[in-house]
């Protein structure tokens, strides 16, 4: 498809064949004036359906989808989504909270090579089955809505701020955030890997998981209290400043501390 797919009813069912469109792929339904000119989009009751290993959908534009019928895991339990623009999920009547509810193998590709926003009006309730970061370039994924992926794997890749509330975080591999970490809940689990956030990490709530144990501590360099950390060889802590020392007055530089913010093992 030259231009762009617009989906206001039906399904789409790939069916193990592959879908290229080069604009966007919006699952909405649209208004248009005399002349035809699309002039807003608004909720409809379109989905998609992947449900085979071999099936693909490739968007070079954005994909947006504000649909009322629920996906509910086996609408998209299979093949490859990719997508190089922004990844929208807007909310609609009835089951409109999981018309993107992924599961089994489904996998989301974001390969732009520019800004990304990923974006869930109904982050939690529809969410990536399997999300990977094939973005390399210096501006990478803003997830502009709490994290929402059973599993993510970020190549090396960069994300944005991001926030951790509405499902677990378990690292696959080594992670970077690019700015603020903002953790509520319920768990950012490390895994045995290296996560390295280069702004603050604020947890008021949930728990972080370093040494398969849970570490329920708010971390701001410009409001640090002690982290009630086991100190083992293996385990080590870097805290990007604690421009005030910590509440007990002491010397930040007493405990071992540098830039940027890094937890993980180290050997």
């Amino acid at each position: 498809i030259n231009g762009n797919l617009i989906q206001s009813g039906g399904v789409l069912v790939v069916n193990g064949g592959k879908l290229v469109v080069l604009g966007d792929y919006r699952i909405q339904s649209y208004t248009a004036d005399a002349a035809g000119q699309i002039t807003g989009y608004g909720a409809g009751g379109g989905y998609l359906l992947m449900a085979n290993a071999l099936d693909s959908v490739v968007v070079n534009g954005q994909f947006v989808t504000q649909s009322s019928t629920a996906t509910n895991g086996a609408y998209l339990s299979a093949g490859v989504l990719e997508v190089k623009g922004d990844f929208t999920q807007k909310n609609a009547p009835g089951n409109g909270p999981y018309a993107f509810f992924a599961a089994g193998t489904h996998k989301v590709v974001l390969s732009g090579a520019g800004l990304q926003t990923v974006s869930f009006d109904d982050a939690g309730l529809s969410h990536f089955n399997i999300l990977e970061n094939t973005n390399a370039s210096s501006a990478g994924v803003v997830f502009a809505t709490p994290f929402n992926a059973t599993t993510y794997l970020s190549d090396g890749n960069k994300i944005s701020s991001i926030a951790v509330s509405t499902m677990n975080w378990t690292l696959a591999g080594n992670d970077i955030v690019s700015g603020d970490l903002l953790l509520t809940g319920p768990t950012l689990d490390l895994n045995g890997h290296t996560l390295t956030v280069n702004g603050n990490i604020i947890q008021s709530g949930g728990a972080l998981n370093v040494n398969g144990e849970p570490y329920p501590t708010r971390y701001e360099p410009e409001a640090m209290s002690v982290i009630p950390m086991r100190y083992e060889p293996e385990l080590r802590v870097w805290v990007d400043h604690f421009p005030h020392g910590d509440r007990h007055g002491r010397d930040p530089s007493a405990n071992n501390f540098s830039t940027p913010v890094i937890f993980g093992w180290h050997g």
